[in-house]
């Protein structure tokens, strides 16, 4: 399994959206009239960081974050997948069970949690202020995560002269993503590329050099994550699950085969699809 770098997902906003939700959240509570924010916060924002040389170099440090992901859905079948990242109805979905595969690091630079989609259009200022009192309710929970957040960045500015961007942030950031995706209902798992502990490799992906960590399959009992194999709906299922079971015979008999596949579930996908 390949956990890959942020910069080559299909997703072109992959990198930024989060960094816009932010941007935009600072703003809006530095422009909020009421008593709801804190106003020591409010006047630190505007005249310390959201100005241009510190808002910009805040910007391109996160932009530069060694961030890894690996990307799931709660759908082990769905059309719009199958067409989108299934060869069109061609491919497998795999199911997995990430407590066999990750126990041990998801305290160890791995963390892993659903996707939190946001419309744009939803967050942008309404220059009319027709839209304001919708704007606020609608993301709430992420003004007050930023307000919290930047409390403690402000202290520390004020001690140290330093914007210090927290891991918890960085990594908060990474898990937003544009509605457009919101069917996919995604959970993503991210690794923060601190310390180099897991080895990158490279691998050629849609033209490009693309950094990478892997992932073992399972643990140290032979365990494997794998626990089910969706056949997708424009291919032989009776044909490809005997393709299936003869390669797990094969690992069985390979000295070099990790883990046990025995109990791995081949199942059709019901969706009546020919494309």
């Amino acid at each position: 399994m390949f956990a890959s770098d942020l910069r080559y997902m299909n997703d072109k906003e992959e990198l930024t959206f989060g960094i816009d939700v932010m941007m935009e959240a600072l703003r809006t509570i530095v422009e909020d009239k009421s008593s709801t924010y804190d106003s020591d916060l409010k006047k630190w924002l505007k005249e310390e960081f959201l100005n241009d040389p510190n808002e910009e170099k805040f910007k391109q440090e996160l932009a530069e974050d060694k961030i890894y992901i690996a990307c799931f859905s709660k759908h082990s079948d769905d059309l719009s997948q199958w067409r989108a990242y299934g060869d069109n109805g061609k491919g497998v979905c795999i199911k997995f069970d990430f407590n066999v595969t990750l126990d041990d690091k998801l305290s160890d630079d791995f963390y892993m949690q659903p996707v939190k989609y946001l419309d744009k259009d939803k967050i942008k200022k309404d220059p009319r202020g027709n839209r304001e009192d919708r704007r606020k309710k609608y993301w709430t929970e992420e003004l007050k995560y930023f307000e919290d957040t930047f409390k403690s960045i402000k202290e520390n500015y004020q001690k140290t002269g330093d914007f210090v961007i927290t891991d918890k942030l960085r990594r908060y950031l990474r898990y937003y993503k544009n509605s457009a995706f919101e069917k996919e209902e995604e959970f993503r798992l991210l690794y923060l590329d601190n310390n180099g502990k897991y080895e990158t490799k490279i691998r050629v992906s849609k033209g490009y050099l693309t950094p990478y960590v892997e992932l073992e399959l399972g643990n140290e009992k032979k365990e494997t994550s794998v626990v089910e194999i969706t056949i997708g709906p424009a291919v032989d299922f009776n044909k490809a699950k005997k393709s299936f079971e003869s390669f797990f015979e094969v690992l069985k008999k390979d000295p070099g085969c990790k883990y046990d596949y025995s109990n791995v579930k081949i199942v059709k996908s019901p969706i009546p699809y020919l494309p």
